[in-house]
């Protein structure tokens, strides 16, 4: 029933996990062990990789950054407390471009500090937390995202329609720098949910829906983009919200979101 493209097997892992920093000395002595990503190390750089965003200023900048953050893991998993502490940022060598002003690259610093801010929130729940006397307690982690204007770049220009759940659905061409790997969430979280990986297949949902949703409003009379939201919104089980998608996608010009709406909107 969804629209999507084809997802690429290779993924990438691009950071550094936190026990490999070498302010975890400072912890050694208080607990047992440290935090640890529930469905280990691939798990979390996929998970980071597909959903890291860069704005178009520093794609069309080309540049490169690394962001050291750290983070509370409390008792229960959840993430608390995100700071940036550490921050680079430098153009990639061999490319020309055009000379930022103060506050653009103000602008660019910021957007790519919260990107990185965000992207750990998004793990909250998924950690497993550190032990103390057989005890979970909260323990401090530092980790670094990384950045590459050139490394996001290089994706496929378009893709033709694919099949998804055993049905052939049209799809729209996605360009560089237009949310390519943002478009492949909501397949992830089929697989995510084939291997019984609930909470984590949730996350992925959740941000194939911000994906959609911001689309939307960057192209307001995108049909397929009304069609995908909807279609998140009834795996969330947010029906009067995916009755308005849907409803959208009919005045839009597809018949064929009739039958949803006769099955999640009565």
């Amino acid at each position: 029933m969804f629209r999507y493209l084809v997802i690429f097997t290779l993924l990438f892992s691009e950071l550094s996990f936190a026990q490999k920093v070498k302010e975890f000395e400072l912890f050694k002595k208080k607990t047992e062990d440290f935090p640890q990503f529930k469905y280990g190390k691939t798990e979390y750089d996929s998970l980071i990789f597909w959903n890291k965003q860069m704005t178009i200023e520093a794609l069309n900048g080309f540049f490169s950054a690394k962001v050291k953050l750290s983070f509370i893991v409390d008792s229960l998993g959840l993430v608390d407390s995100i700071r940036v502490s550490d921050y680079t940022i430098e153009k990639i060598e061999g490319y020309i471009t055009k000379e930022y002003s103060l506050d653009q690259m103000k602008k660019i610093n910021s957007d790519l500090k919260n990107e990185a801010v965000r992207l750990i929130q998004m793990t909250s729940g998924l950690w497993n937390p550190a032990k103390n006397g057989g005890r979970s307690v909260q323990t401090k982690m530092f980790t670094y995202i990384y950045f590459s204007a050139l490394a996001e770049r290089n994706y496929p220009k378009s893709s033709s329609s694919n099949e998804s759940s055993g049905n052939t659905m049209k799809m729209y061409l996605v360009k560089p720098n237009e949310g390519y790997k943002q478009s492949q969430l909501y397949g992830l979280y089929e697989r995510k949910v084939k291997e019984n990986k609930m909470d984590l297949a949730m996350v992925y949902l959740k941000q194939a829906l911000r994906y959609f949703e911001n689309k939307i409003q960057n192209t307001p009379s995108d049909i397929d983009a009304y069609y995908n939201k909807g279609i998140c919104h009834v795996k969330l089980n947010q029906y009067a919200d995916a009755c308005k998608s849907f409803g959208t996608c009919k005045l839009l010009g597809d018949g064929s979101v009739q039958k949803l709406i006769d099955i999640y909107c009565k």
